[in-house]
Parts: C-alpha cells; structure tokens; sequence
C-alpha cells in the first residue's frame, strides 16, 4: 500500500521591503510554497491573498489602497511583485535623494540662521543615518563663516 506524503510549506517571513535582495529573496520564497503546494495555488488571487499576510503593514496598506482600484481578479502575480518592488525601487531612490539633498545643503546667503536651521531640521528627521553629535557637527560646518567664528568665540 502506497501513502500519500503531504509536503508542509513553511511560513515565509515578513516582507519588510528594505533592499532589492530582500524582495528577490521573498518572491523566491513565496513561489517556491506556490510550486510544493501547486493545487492550493492556481489562481493568481490566491497568491496575491496568502503573500499578503507576510507584508509589513506600510506595504500592506500600501497595497490594499491600490488594489482597490483595480480588479483582484484581472492582477497577475506580476502585476503584485512588480509593485512590491517599486515599493523598494522608489524608498531606495526617495532616501538617495535625501542623503543627495542633506550632503549638499548649505546656508544661503539671504537666509537667517533659525530660518536655516528649521530647513535643515526636516531633512535631518527625513535621514536618520547620524547620532546627535554628527549632525550638529554637520549644521555647524552648513553654515556661513561669520556665524562659525562667532559661535567658535561664544
């Protein structure tokens, strides 16, 4: 007498959408469960409904929004992936251009200093890359040259 062996799928882990590998490695994943367990997934609904369960919820309401305003039913498994990853493309590109735009920022000369340092404040909260002493090093050296010897004197 022949048994019949199930194949037990193991959860996938949480999509956290940070790097290209990440995602890489969770469509991998995702479609290695939709291969071992083949008949619970013939419908690209059926993919798109169980992966949902392993998004973070940033990703998830990102979705959710989105699929609403198309039809489940007509969204290949593509179409899915593909928009998880310009989640990923866009907040890779979305922190360059604040990291760019952080660098290169420096006091204009018809700006005050408070006025410069409420600017330079939002991109500071938008790249929380540095500890407290680096970024205040790194307004101190933004700002015009008079203000610096001042302050060196005060």
């Amino acid at each position: 007498m022949m048994l019949k062996r199930n194949i037990c799928s193991e959860c996938l882990n949480i999509y956290n959408e940070k790097t290209v590998q990440t995602h890489l490695n969770f469509v991998c994943s995702a479609e290695t469960v939709f291969h071992l367990m083949s008949e619970n997934f013939l419908k690209n609904k059926a993919k798109i409904l169980y992966v949902m369960q392993f998004l973070i919820r940033k990703s998830w309401n990102a979705w959710y929004w989105h699929q609403k305003t198309v039809s489940l039913e007509n969204i290949s498994w593509e179409y899915f992936i593909n928009y998880l990853f310009n989640l990923v493309k866009d907040s890779v590109n979305h922190q360059l251009h604040n990291a760019q735009t952080y660098t290169e920022t420096v006091q204009k000369s018809d700006q005050s200093m408070h006025t410069f340092a409420a600017y330079y404040s939002t991109l500071k909260v938008q790249l929380m890359l540095y500890n407290e002493k680096q970024l205040i090093m790194h307004f101190f050296t933004k700002l015009w040259l008079e203000i610096r010897k001042i302050l060196l004197n005060y």
